[in-house]
């Protein structure tokens, strides 16, 4: 729903400067102890694309715990490897 909303503010956010700028950000929202605030923000990591969350995400993704925020990190990690395939 998130997702939707911000698109539906400014459909080219993604590619932004606004959310280039606001990466590390979205980052610290991985550590959080809120599982939706993870999943959120590893799912706005990977609509961004930027290969900086790489190593934030595959933290996130390698938790022991089953978890939404788990679910969307590994679904991040394929997005940005997609997205920067040269």
């Amino acid at each position: 729903k998130m997702i939707k909303a911000l698109r539906g503010l400014a459909p080219g956010w993604p590619k932004s400067a606004v959310a280039k700028r606001k990466i590390p950000e979205f980052i610290t929202l991985l550590d959080v102890e809120n599982v939706i605030v993870q999943r959120h923000a590893a799912e706005v990591l990977g609509i961004v694309g930027d290969e900086i969350a790489l190593k934030p995400l595959t933290k996130l993704a390698s938790q022991d715990i089953d978890t939404p925020a788990r679910k969307a990190a590994w679904q991040s990690i394929l997005l940005i490897k997609a997205k920067n395939k040269k």
